[in-house]
């Protein structure tokens, strides 16, 4: 059944809602293709928002439309009766007020990484030239917040290489990336309702909290990224994904050729609860705070990009190297085989354990190296925690891992 879309328009109307209405009733009527609505003089922005309408009449009636098109139609008598047949009304709206002390009582804001960089609830975006490690920290904070929570990275760009990075992330770290990190390598577009809902589906099945986009262009394709009304839409369907699901977002996104920020329009900063910049100086990849909402401004964290063997090439017979990114006070102690240097007392208690294939205690090794005891139990607990020592249990024997024999023979070559 087609809405009366003739019925109440008057000659007061704004251009744009006129626009509007006659938009909905060519898609309605099949005049106009499904797929893209078009952008054209007062209309602007609201041609998504006439699409998302559209499918949402299509799904859930009459009703349906209203998140779609919010205050345009429920300030306007006119379009209300234009969009909506017989005596349906706006739902009910109810406004509620709180007391100093119920705002304080309050949960604070809160974070989902240990860095305190992806705000629960939030929008979070990351900007920088190629080359500044954008994929690499996706990637490292993800799998930081996967090992507690389910995580869903839309790999729109770069999915080639992605496995290798995820290798290399592993093996620099130790710890392997968690199931919990789930992996969407096809394009997602925002402007498509029907891509909305179709992530909306998937990420309420993962039960996932945080959703990371890689990146904002690949994700938007066909956006004018430096015009407000083109930008707006693709922040109102966030956060109806972040109302909808009850994650966060993180995404990647780009600087302008001098690097100084990041490329389009000033909504997107307005859009955002924090902004990052990665800048490299001189090999150190800074993480530069652009805007923090409601939480003090952090100095800016430094890492390095470093590169590690991560499989062998069966057609070449070379190895694959790969970057990953780590703190840079951790990157220096890394060796072209990703392995972790080990030095002074680590060192020699790992070659001591070494000469127990079957495992040893502390008091041997105390024997073995002229270490004292608690020299030795420093030593031993760092070891297990970089993955080259392993005890079953408490007051069982330790021995040296596979990982840890490999560091032996590369120092000792």
């Amino acid at each position: 059944m087609l809405l009366p879309f003739d019925a109440g328009m008057t000659e007061e109307d704004a251009p744009s809602t006129r626009a509007f209405a006659a938009l909905l009733r060519d898609l309605l009527a099949g005049q106009r293709p499904m797929d893209a609505p078009p952008v054209w003089g007062d209309l602007k922005g609201y041609s998504l928002r006439a699409f998302n309408a559209f499918e949402a009449y299509k799904q859930r009636g009459p009703d349906g439309v209203w998140p779609m098109i919010g205050p345009i139609a429920l300030s306007n008598a006119a379009l209300r009766q234009l969009l909506m047949p017989g005596p349906v009304v706006a739902p009910a709206r109810t406004m509620v007020s709180y007391t100093p002390e119920e705002i304080m009582a309050m949960q604070p804001i809160t974070f989902l990484d240990a860095e305190c960089t992806v705000q629960e609830r939030g929008i979070t975006m990351i900007a920088g030239q190629p080359g500044t490690g954008k994929t690499l920290w996706l990637v490292r904070q993800g799998a930081q917040v996967a090992a507690q929570m389910p995580v869903l990275y839309i790999a729109a760009e770069g999915e080639a290489s992605l496995s290798d990075r995820m290798r290399a992330q592993q093996i620099v770290t130790g710890e392997r990336i968690p199931l919990q990190f789930r992996t969407y390598k096809q394009m997602l577009n925002l402007r498509r309702p029907e891509d909305v809902v179709m992530l909306i589906d998937h990420a309420g099945t993962l039960g996932a909290r945080l959703i990371i986009f890689d990146t904002w262009a690949a994700c938007t394709s066909g956006i004018d990224e430096n015009a407000v009304h083109s930008v707006t839409p693709i922040f109102e369907s966030l956060r109806q994904v972040i109302e909808a699901v009850g994650c966060s977002i993180l995404f990647s996104h780009h600087t302008r050729k001098d690097g100084g920020t990041y490329r389009g329009s000033s909504s997107i900063e307005g859009s955002v609860d924090n902004m990052y910049l990665l800048v490299d100086e001189d090999g150190v990849i800074l993480l530069k705070p652009q805007k923090t909402r409601d939480i003090g401004k952090p100095e800016p964290r430094k890492y390095r990009i470093v590169e590690v063997e991560t499989r062998l090439n069966e057609v070449t017979g070379q190895m694959i190297k790969a970057p990953a990114l780590l703190p840079a006070h951790e990157a220096a102690e890394i060796d072209p085989q990703g392995a972790k240097k080990v030095t002074g007392e680590k060192r020699m208690v790992l070659e001591a354990l070494d000469a127990f294939p079957d495992g040893t205690n502390l008091t041997l090794l105390e024997d073995a190296t002229g270490l004292s005891r608690g020299v030795v139990h420093r030593a031993i607990g760092r070891l297990k925690e970089a993955g080259y020592a392993a005890q079953a249990g408490r007051g069982e024997p330790y021995t040296i891992t596979e990982r840890g024999q490999k560091v032996v023979n590369n120092l000792n070559p």
